[in-house]
């Protein structure tokens, strides 16, 4: 998982958490497919039924699926990681990760994503 934000000394006084008092948790959706449980969260977040919540990355395993359009016309940023791009799980492991720092994410959804990875010792 992905490590977290810095946190302010202010939120570190309240106790302020993501989702708490306007700081919205920040999703990375991983997905190997059409994106259908993408779209449900897209959905949700739109609607209301998952408040302070947003999508801050979509990770797709496959460059020529639904998910990925579905991710662009929801104009959300969507990186692919291919896992034969990498020798070794560790290393697509790793990009992953990095990727997911890169994008402050709170949590990870899973989300039809069809590869193994090895979660980061955070």
């Amino acid at each position: 998982m992905a490590k977290h934000r810095n946190v302010s000394k202010r939120e570190r006084k309240s106790g302020s958490k993501p989702g708490r008092g306007g700081q919205k948790i920040r999703l990375a959706v991983l997905i190997s497919g059409s994106g259908t449980s993408l779209q449900n969260l897209i959905d949700r977040i739109a609607d209301g039924r998952l408040p302070n919540t947003e999508i801050a990355i979509v990770i797709s395993s496959r460059s020529n699926v639904e998910g990925v359009a579905r991710a662009e016309r929801a104009m959300l940023p969507c990186e692919v990681i291919r896992v034969k791009d990498f020798p070794e799980v560790q290393r697509f492991s790793d990009q992953i990760a990095l990727t997911l720092d890169i994008y402050a994410v709170d949590f990870v959804v899973q989300a039809g994503w069809m590869c193994f990875w090895e979660l980061p010792n955070r």
